[in-house]
Parts: structure tokens; sequence; C-alpha cells
């Protein structure tokens, strides 16, 4: 190229004399400027001088992209101006993430708990021990007007661990809700709920009863829950008030004339300050009406009010607890005030927090709910000693009842994500209670359960020194969870527990220990698999009155530690068809998480969903 145009200017010097006699201005005025020299066209018309120097400049064009591209890609926007959304907690106080009693595992297989379906979706099965399962499920697509649904669920057993027919069981439930949401960022609901359980106290002495064993309608037990509610609050979660009232009813009656019927009702405010602070209001009231052989009202109400805090390193809250039961049982205390303060810090930027506080709060205790951890909770009936003709009257006794009193519970800890995906909690608590309730087999009738509390040593309630009632807990709590996308998801928890009751001889049916591991694993698009274990300590209770120890008292029995494993597996052959497989204490263990009463072995279910 830099011949070519060599030759060029040789060959315009030759054609005119008057470069020649200008050689040196043109050379000067060539160093000077050579981007207007080399823009000009050739005199002589000869265009290859302009064709190779317009190449040139071209190729120093292309060094850069084009200036609009350029804008677009190196812009960076000036960041927002961040603001801090207020955040309302509803929850009632408790220390997070762990109620005291242990949810009892009864021989039905458990079922994982899904998010709702939109549209209609069954799910059937069937499985060893005369086992059929369904379910339906009809979910309205999200929207943001309305929503609505509707579960149903049935799953029974024709034959149990022991005795055939008389350790069988069925569980029935449907549960309704709907939900409107209102322009003025407001919803109001209702939401509905039946349940029916049905088991048999298969519990008895096999050597002393026999009769039993051919009496199954004598043994069934069957439980009948229904509750319904009503409810409005406020969705825009950027106002400055913040509300929620809920108004509701609850029933429980079981085969024997026992009945319950608790009627309800929750409210809680929040009111902002600024971005940062805010005032909480969070009340909860009810009444129970219990009916047996005898008849009992149960009235409660606490509230809890508080200052709350939420920083950009560290959140507190500041208040207190007023707490009213109109129980008696064990010289209750009726009129409670507890602190509520708790403080976080965030440490290291979304690696740490420390936290640590104190409250406590009376904690509801109704039949609705028992029955729900312990199915073989029931009063005394006044025929269990003698027998009766087939059409007399079954005549049962009260089942005394008192709300847990939580006096005190301090806890620290911390909580973190130490890697990308891990994180994990650690806690320690100590409690301190009254008229907190321990399972034990009634002396007349080791197939029934009762409550049992700490009272004082001579079996009357403690009179004027109230520490034989109070019961204290040592709780140490971790947790590891590590949840990889969609792919992998596994949360394992563990609880060690130190009870001290001194009117007690053991912390009857409450472990020292507890472990759980549940897990989730997509293995490609169309298989997941969910291995899960349940560790529970071995505990103590009371035995039959036959059964006495040397100094005259019934014998202490340990029961099983209990070693659970469970697998379930689901395969999506289409979009819409998958099939399902779930295995339940694959160990095989016929363990006694309840004195007298073993679950199934190893339990087997297999089956269909459909998503229309």
């Amino acid at each position: 190229m830099a011949h070519s145009a060599n030759h060029s200017l040789t060959s315009a010097r030759s054609a005119s004399p008057l470069l020649t006699v200008a050689r040196p201005a043109l050379a000067a005025l060539l160093l000077a400027a050579p981007a207007v020299a080399f823009a000009q066209p050739g005199r002589s018309g000869d265009s290859r001088l302009e064709d190779t120097e317009i190449v040139i400049e071209k190729s120093r064009t292309n060094e850069l992209p084009p200036a609009s591209r350029n804008f677009e890609q190196l812009r960076i926007p000036p960041p927002p101006p961040v603001k801090k959304e207020i955040k309302y907690d509803f929850f009632d106080f408790k220390v997070p993430g762990r109620p005291l009693p242990v949810t009892p595992r009864p021989a039905p297989l458990r079922q994982e708990t899904t998010a709702p379906v939109p549209g209609l979706y069954v799910e059937a099965g069937y499985g060893n021990y005369g086992t059929p399962y369904g379910r339906l499920g009809a979910h309205t697509k999200p929207s943001s007007s309305f929503r609505a649904g509707l579960d149903a669920r049935h799953q029974s057993s024709n034959t149990g661990p022991i005795d055939g027919k008389n350790s069988g069981g069925a569980n029935s439930a449907v549960t309704a809700e709907v939900e409107l949401f209102a322009k003025s960022a407001a919803a109001i609901g209702a939401r509905a709920g039946f349940d029916r359980n049905s088991t048999y106290f298969y519990g008895y002495d096999r050597s002393l009863s026999e009769k039993k064993k051919d009496s199954t309608d004598f043994i069934q037990q069957i439980h009948t829950r229904i509750n319904a509610e009503v409810f409005l609050r406020t969705t825009d979660v950027k106002r400055p008030f913040q509300a929620e009232v809920v108004a509701g009813v609850r029933t429980w009656q079981n085969r024997f004339d026992e009945k319950e019927t608790d009627i309800y009702g929750r409210l809680n405010l929040g009111f902002a300050l600024d971005e940062t602070n805010r005032i909480t209001v969070k009340t909860d009231v009810s009444s129970i009406a219990y009916e047996s052989y005898l008849k009992q009202t149960r009235t409660f109400g606490q509230g809890t009010f508080a200052y709350e805090h939420d920083g950009s390193r560290v959140d507190a809250q500041l208040g207190a607890t007023v707490g009213y039961t109109s129980d008696t049982l064990n010289q209750a205390k009726q009129i409670n005030v507890y602190p509520a303060v708790r403080l976080s810090a965030e440490i290291i930027e979304d690696r740490l927090v420390v936290f640590g506080g104190a409250g406590g709060g009376l904690e509801r205790t109704s039949l609705y709910n028992l029955t729900r951890e312990n199915p073989w909770v029931a009063g005394s009936r006044a025929e269990s000693l003698v027998e009766l003709p087939n059409d007399a009257k079954v005549q049962t006794l009260g089942l005394p009842v008192a709300d847990v009193n939580r006096l005190l519970s301090v806890y620290g800890g911390l909580s973190g994500s130490p890697a990308r995906a891990v994180r994990v909690l650690g806690r320690v608590a100590y409690n301190r209670f009254r008229n907190l309730y321990f399972y034990n087999p009634r002396v007349s009738d080791s197939t029934r359960y009762e409550l049992t509390y700490a009272v004082h040593p001579d079996g009357s309630p403690a009179g004027k020194d109230e520490e034989d009632q109070i019961v204290t807990n040592l709780n140490i709590h971790g947790e590891i969870t590590v949840d990889v996308g969609q792919k992998v998801q596994i949360a394992l928890k563990a609880d060690a527990d130190t009870w001290t009751a001194d009117s007690l001889r053991q912390p009857y049916h409450r472990p020292a220990f507890q472990g759980t591991l549940t897990s989730t694993f997509a293995i490609g698009d169309k298989l997941r698999i969910a291995p899960e274990a349940y560790i529970i300590g071995s505990t103590y209770a009371l035995g039959s009155a036959g059964s006495f120890d040397a100094n005259g008292e019934r014998k202490l029995r340990e029961t099983d530690t209990v070693v659970d494993i469970n697998l379930r597996a689901d395969y999506q052959i289409t979009p819409q068809f998958r099939i399902f497989a779930l295995g339940q204490n694959l160990t095989g263990q016929k363990y006694q998480r309840f004195l007298n009463y073993p679950v199934r072995g190893l339990t087997a279910i297999a089956g269909l969903g459909y998503q229309f």
C-alpha cells in the first residue's frame, strides 16, 4: 500500500510543473496536516489515491464499535434509593421453631405437605395392612383478586401391628379456604375443616383382658373435629398501619360423650412510627366449654404490647405480655405478666447473626390439640372395672385440663450462612413452667391416657410451696439446612433436653433427645426421592395398677428408642401423570412411642396421581 501511494505521488509530480516549484511548501503542508491532505481528492483525476486513502481511514474508524452500542453497554444507572419495607410478625411468642410436645407417629402413613396445585388434582394408592389412600385437591390459579381451594384426604388400615382389626385405624379430613382481595389493600376470607380419626384402645394387657380381643366395638375410639373461622387482614406491607382480625370456633368430641367447644378470636395491630420503628399489639382470647360427666368452662385472654426496631444491622423488641386464665387446677395463677424482649445483631453481613431474648406466656391447652398428639387420651369410664350389658349407657368421668404457664423463657444463640446454600442455627434456652402436662396410662385402665402434672409429693396440689409445681427445662437446639435450588434440599434438626420436676419420678413421655433428617433429591427431570429419618430417645411411664415395685409404687417402665426411616419416590411420567411409592418405618421396628402402644412395622404404599 505504501508503494502504491509513492507511485501515485510520482505520477502527479511528472504531470504538473507547478508541483515541482511548490514542492517544499507541499511537503511542509503534508507533514503538518496529513488528515487534510489525504482527505483532498487528487487533482490529476487519478482515483487510486482517493480510494487508497479512504481504505486507511476506514480501518482506523472500525477499531471502535459504533457509539450508540458502546453507550448502551457501558451505561451504569445510578443505584435506586434504598427503602426498607416494614415487616410485621403476628406469631405468638414461643421459643422459635420447636413446640415442646413431641408429635407422635401413629399408625397411618405420614404424608408430606405440598404446596397447593392449581386446578384439579387426584391421587390414589394402596398398601399393606389393607391400606387404601386417596387425596383430592382443587385450587384456583394465582389471581390478584381471588383465591380458593379444597383438599380432601382419606387413609385407613384394616389391620394393625397386633390383634388384627383391634389395632386398625382410619383418618378422613376435608379443608376448604376462600379469600377475596380488595383494591384497598385488604383481604377478607374464611376457612373451614372437618377431621375424623378412628383408632382402638389396643394397648390392653393381653394376659388379663382376653375378652377385649373379641370386642372391637368395645375398644374403638373416634375423634371428630370441626373448625371454622373468618378473617380480615391488610395486604400492603408498605402502609404504616397493619391489622389482622380472626374469629372462629373449634369443636371436638369422642365416642364416649366427651365434648369440647372453643370459641376464639385474635386481633393483631401494627403501627409504623417511621421506616424502622413500630408499635405492635397482639391479642388472643378463647372460651372453652367442656362436657362429660362433669361440665367446665375455661376462659383465656392474652395480649403482648411491644416497641420494635428493625435496623440495618440490629433488630430489637421491648415489651410485655399480660395473660389471664380461669383455670384453678393445681392452684393455677390466673393473672400473669411476662417480659417480651429480644435483640439480634448482624455481626458479619449476610453471614452471622447473634440473638437473645426473654419472654413467656400462657399456652392454650385443649382436647382438640391434645388428642392429635396422643389419640388415646380420654376420661376414665365408670364401667372400666365391671362388665356392663351391651345396651348400658357408658359413663365417662371428666379429664382435668389446664393451660400451660410458661413462667419464663431465656434464650440465646446464633444463625448464619457459612457457605452458599447452607444455613445453620444454634440456640440454648432455659424454661420454667407451671401446669406443664405429661402423659401417663391410667391406674384403673392402662389403655387410656391421662394428664399428669407436677404436684406436691403427697398427691395434693402444692399449697404454700409453689416450687413443687414448677418444671424446668434446658434445651439445646441445632439446625443445618442445605438448599441447592430444586435439586437438593436437606434439613437436619436436633434437640437435647434436660427436665427437672422434683415431684415427678421421671419426665413422663418427654424424651431427652430428638433428631430429624428430611431431604429431597431431584434425579433428572422426572424422578424425585425424599428420604427422612427420625430418632427419639427413650422415655418413661408408669405401669398398670397391677405392677408395683419394692416400695409399693407403680413400676416405672421405659419406652423404646425410636429409629424411624422413611422414603418417598415420585416419577413424573407426563406433565399431568405420575406414580409414587411410600415406605415408612423401613427398619420394621414396632417401637412404642407411647407405652403399651406399638406402631406398625414396615409399611408400604404405592399409587398414582393425575393433574387435570
